[in-house]
Formats: structure tokens, C-alpha cells, sequence
């Protein structure tokens, strides 16, 4: 088991309230309206694609601090969306701990269906020769076309990079990236998520 995406939080942010779009990386947070976003946590993961989409964690309503909560899913939240005008609070921060199992097993990125499991890549290994981690998040949404190629972005696979490097700025972590469904990659485990409130 290890911890990856150590992040540097800013504990100023921590019980701040503010708008959607300025939510620090590695922060969780609440809307402050919650007779519509019924009181469920959210982590903010990372803005992607040209249009600047709003990727979160949702977790259900139960997870607590201190403890390891499984994510619910993930959210994409377009940039002209109102959600994003939505004031929100901080309330702590997180991180993600790996969960390795003893023999990765190969499958193709379709038959992956949760929020969950940790995969690598052949031939994508850090300078040490470790393979770098991704956490699967799910199908990309929208109409656009990826960066570099002509591809729907439907037709890949949302992945979450959690060994560095990878290039931290205050609201954006720039590790998401979007790999085609029939890639094949190694299931090297599960992820989970540890949440660490800091003002409530």
C-alpha cells in the first residue's frame, strides 16, 4: 500500500467559503446550498480538455474524516455551467492511498467500470522504472475531439495520473488525461480515498 498524489495544501483554504471554480487541488468540499446538492462531499480532482471541464470525486454522504471512503463516482462539470458560479465550503482535504494486489492482471480499459482501480501502462514507467499509477475514472464526456488526435472523446477512458510528475498549480493538477477504451493495460490494485476534515 502507498499514498500517492501528495499534494501541498494551503490550510488557509480550510473552512474558507468560496466559488466552485476557485477550489484549491486536493480540497474537499460541500455547496453551500444544500437543500439542492444535498449535503454530499466533494473532491475537487482537476480541470481538462480545451472547454475546461471541473473534475470531482463524489463520496457518499456517510464518509467521514479520518477514514478511507471508496469514492461514489466522479463529476464533470463543464466551464459554462451555473454549478460553478455555486459558492462552496472547505472543509478539509484528502489524498489517495493504492491498495496493491500481489499479481497485476491485463485487461483491456473497457471491462473497467468503477471509480476505483489502479492500473498502469506498457512502456510508461517514472525515471526509475516504476510504472506510474492512473486511477480509472470513467468514460470522458462531451462532443470535443482530443488534443491529439481526431478521436470522439467518448471512445476513451478518463484516467487519473497518481505518481509524479505531473505538474501542480493552485486549481489545476494537469494529470488527467483520456486513453482509448481498448487499451490494454495491468490492474495493479484499488484505490481508495482518506479525507481529512479541517473545519466543519
Amino acid at each position: 500500500m502507498f499514498h500517492g498524489c501528495s499534494i501541498n495544501i494551503n490550510p488557509v483554504a480550510l473552512g474558507k467559503i468560496m466559488r466552485r471554480t476557485d477550489v484549491p487541488i486536493g480540497h474537499v468540499f460541500r455547496y453551500v446550498d444544500t437543500a439542492n446538492s444535498q449535503g454530499y462531499l466533494y473532491a475537487h480532482l482537476d480541470i481538462h480538455g480545451g472547454n475546461g471541464i471541473y473534475y470531482s470525486l463524489k463520496f457518499s454522504k456517510d464518509a467521514k474524516s479520518q477514514q478511507t471512503a471508496t469514492p461514489m463516482t466522479f463529476t464533470a462539470t463543464p466551464s459554462a455551467s451555473n454549478q460553478l458560479s455555486r459558492d462552496v465550503k472547505i472543509v478539509g482535504y484528502y489524498n489517495f492511498v493504492v491498495t496493491l494486489d500481489k499479481v497485476p492482471e491485463v485487461m483491456p480499459l473497457s471491462s473497467i467500470t468503477n471509480a476505483s482501480t489502479a492500473v498502469s501502462f506498457k512502456s510508461d514507467y517514472d525515471e526509475k522504472d516504476y510504472p506510474h499509477i492512473y486511477l480509472v475514472l470513467g468514460e470522458t464526456i462531451g462532443q470535443t475531439t482530443t488534443s491529439n488526435s481526431n478521436r470522439p472523446l467518448a471512445d476513451d477512458k478518463l484516467v487519473l495520473q497518481l505518481t509524479k510528475p505531473f505538474q501542480v498549480e493552485n486549481i489545476r493538477m494537469n494529470a488527467l488525461r483520456g486513453v482509448p477504451k481498448d487499451t490494454i493495460a495491468a490492474k495493479r490494485g484499488t484505490v481508495s480515498v482518506n479525507i481529512y476534515e479541517g473545519d466543519t
